[in-house]
């Protein structure tokens, strides 16, 4: 394994990092990395005299909000907006924290909603486990089968 480089200067050591390493250090793939500097989620990696990619921990921090958007559902074309304000500097602190109570309520939408699907996940899994399930499956199709049976007759299909 290639080890990050390291160097020296007045503020202390600073690691560089190829992006195989870089993946490896967030826990996503190569692919990821260049992908998102390809689209430019990733405004600030440096490329050394060969046209390489050269990732500091600074672009740590960056590319973990990225991925924290993405994971959350945050559309590209957002992402790419957000990123572009932090782009800006501090005088666009404002809209980036109110674009990230708007996408904030969005999350919790979501999590609400995965949270009622838990819970039916975890009722189907209960029924299932029940020493009667198969009883009960073949008693729940019987009566699918007979209401369907009667929506044919009385709409004459």
């Amino acid at each position: 394994m290639i080890k990050p480089r390291v160097c020296s200067n007045a503020r202390g050591n600073i690691m560089y990092y190829k992006t195989k390493q870089f993946a490896e250090k967030l826990g996503v793939s190569p692919y990821t990395v260049r992908y998102y500097d390809k689209e430019g989620l990733l405004p600030f990696v440096i490329r050394d005299a060969h046209g390489y990619r050269v990732f500091t921990d600074a672009d740590i921090n960056i590319f973990t909000t990225v991925l924290c958007l993405k994971n959350t559902n945050m559309p590209l074309k957002e992402i790419k907006t957000y990123i572009g304000l932090v782009k800006e500097g501090a005088a666009t602190v404002e809209q980036r924290r109110v674009m990230l109570i708007e996408h904030q309520k969005t999350v919790i939408q979501q999590q609400a909603l995965i949270e009622t699907s838990l819970i039916e996940i975890q009722n189907k899994i209960d029924k299932y486990s029940s020493v009667d399930a198969g009883k009960q499956i073949q008693s729940e199709m019987a009566f699918v089968n007979n209401e369907k049976m009667m929506a044919l007759q009385e709409y004459g299909l």
